[in-house]
């Protein structure tokens, strides 16, 4: 009883959008035929060792290349790789992050571009499975293994030369007068060892490689520590800035829970480049007092306190977590060198948390905490910094998120010191997500009456109203938290 789900794999270029629908819980049923194409062009990876690399909602992960069983998950015949769904894949509803890994004998990996396991909710979950990492592939092996088979596909090249009548030598044999060839059992090489003239073969207790290092005339081998490189960098490495991030680790980055939080290029339905009012300012955000200042500026979004009271911008998030929700905020923002800037979760908590910069300096900083929730709520994510109540703080912010699991991936420091981000939000999308709370209307009768007839669909009836932009007078619908 098996499903085959066809979709086509591009190694060169990522697709719009794929997506493999699957049912929560399901086991050794459904598999996968991703067809791989090199710019239109089959691809035909050959001999390699496949491996399978997912991230579920809930944070957990999956790398792996057998299933429960120990059998193969995925096998590859000409340009199609069949993958099962092993049941781990499939515990969590949702979207689910895949990609496939192909390593050869030579070190080399080429991973496809991510897509999406799409994975609909069991009517009745089947209580006792619960989602966890599934790690089923011994990755230090790889290569040794695939060498192995390389080996074996030459040393079958070579044994298929020695075809009847065009005998040339065997094991470095060749043919005496009458045509025959003195065979040593068979041997070729063992641990690239070929025999002696007497057909003897030196053997280093299986040993061919440890890290790369080759025994040497005594058959030792001078190992350290089981290191060759990190990050390509060999010998005693010190940690430097982007090392082992959670991206790198999983593979994948997770879904930002907050809208429109990519400041350098936002949504902004209302029109304005300046807002001082208490209300909502640019898409989704709003202050929460009418003497604090949002500007939209070359370098994102600049929050100014009029008064000496904190520069606040906030999100309501509309989904409702469970107590013990693993979570992770963070954000890349920059004080005015005296105040301090900071995130605040709200509501779900038996008090507020607050989450604090680094220094009260001018620089770009990362913001960032990971969280367990304490109570069941939908949280509020505040974005401001602290004052000393003597000068009006200033609070400049690049970029913000709010992810399930443990770790950020919002971005990373390159070599220079830089936060460079993990791909950059695409502006439809994010625009499409803030109509579910606000869209605009040329004209009074362009605007629906009835919820049903909003495209996108309104997250509830709306309020409507007029607003000015650049003179022009439009027509609003608002559902706003």
């Amino acid at each position: 009883m098996q499903i085959f789900t066809k979709i086509d794999l591009d190694l060169l270029r990522p697709a719009v959008q794929v997506i493999v629908n699957a049912k929560q819980n399901d086991k050794a049923s459904r598999f996968i035929q991703a067809h791989l194409w090199e710019g239109g062009q089959t691809f035909t990876p050959g001999s390699v060792l496949a491996t399978f690399r997912v991230l579920k909602p809930d944070g957990t992960a999956a790398f792996y290349d057998t299933n429960e069983n120990g059998d193969p998950a995925i096998t590859i015949s000409g340009n199609v790789a069949t993958i099962e769904l092993v049941e781990q894949v499939l515990t969590v509803p949702g979207d689910v992050a895949a990609e496939l890994n192909l390593y050869t004998g030579t070190g080399e990996k080429l991973t496809s571009f991510t897509f999406t396991i799409r994975v609909q909710a069991s009517v009745l979950n089947d209580a006792e499975i619960s989602s966890s990492d599934y790690f089923n592939v011994l990755t230090s092996t790889l290569t040794q293994a695939q060498a192995a088979a390389d080996r074996a596909e030459a040393a079958a090249d070579r044994a298929e030369d020695l075809s009847s009548g065009s005998v040339k030598s065997v094991n470095g044999q060749t043919p005496d007068s009458s045509g025959a060839v003195s065979i040593d059992v068979g041997v070729l090489e063992v641990n690239n060892q070929s025999p002696d003239a007497e057909g003897s073969v030196t053997i280093d207790v299986g040993v061919m490689t440890v890290n790369n290092q080759s025994p040497d005339e005594n058959g030792n081998v001078n190992v350290q520590a089981g290191v060759t490189s990190v990050f390509g960098r060999g010998g005693a490495v010190v940690a430097e800035a982007g090392d082992y991030d959670i991206t790198q680790i999983t593979g994948a980055k997770r879904e930002n829970l907050l809208i429109n939080s990519w400041f350098l290029n936002p949504v902004n339905q209302r029109g304005e480049t300046s807002y001082l009012i208490n209300g909502y300012t640019i898409d989704m955000w709003k202050t929460q007092n009418a003497s604090t200042e949002v500007s939209l500026t070359a370098n994102g979004v600049k929050v100014v306190q009029t008064s000496t009271s904190q520069p606040r911008i906030l999100q309501p998030i509309e989904t409702v977590f469970p107590a013990g929700t693993t979570m992770t905020v963070s954000a890349i923002m920059k004080g005015d060198g005296i105040n301090a800037p900071k995130i605040q979760i709200r509501n779900v908590f038996s008090n507020d948390t607050i989450f604090i910069g680094d220094a009260n300096n001018d620089e770009w900083q990362m913001v960032t905490a990971t969280f367990v929730t304490e109570l069941e709520g939908a949280p509020i994510v505040a974005l401001y910094c602290s004052t000393n109540n003597e000068n009006p703080p200033v609070l400049e912010i690049a970029a913000a998120k709010l992810e399930l699991g443990e770790g950020q991936t919002l971005a990373r420091q390159d070599v220079d010191g830089d936060w460079v981000l993990y791909g950059i939000p695409n502006y439809a999308e994010e625009l499409a997500k803030c109509q579910r709370y606000y869209q605009l209307y040329s004209s009074a009768a362009a605007r629906p009456t009835a919820l049903a007839d909003y495209r996108p669909a309104m997250r509830a009836t709306p309020a409507v109203g007029t607003i000015a932009i650049g003179g022009t007078t439009y027509y609003f619908a608002d559902a706003n938290l």
